[in-house]
């Protein structure tokens, strides 16, 4: 999702300001429902939880590091609803 706002900002900054707002919102009400969204990046990849779809390079990110998420993934209070699809730094195949 980060991809998506950050090309918004440089076509329409407004529009992605107001998407962004929307995201958090919704992620605000799937947390009182007790649906968690799982969308870091940055962190190491956990089988369990993330899929990965394609390796991507990053020199400054440690292996199996997630580096973009292309869908999130849910969590219903302990239950997997759905894993998330990732890009992650090589080595997590």
């Amino acid at each position: 999702m980060k991809l998506v706002f950050d090309t918004l900002k440089y076509e329409n900054a407004e529009l992605a300001k107001q998407m962004k707002i929307l995201w958090d919102n919704i992620g605000a009400s799937l947390i009182g429902c007790g649906v968690t969204r799982i969308d870091q990046i940055g962190i190491k990849i956990n089988p369990q939880m993330n899929i990965p779809i394609q390796t991507s390079y990053d020199e400054n990110q440690l292996e199996d590091t997630i580096l973009e998420v292309l869908k999130s993934g849910y969590i219903y209070n302990t239950q997997i609803l759905r894993k998330a699809h990732i890009f992650p730094s090589p080595a997590c195949s």
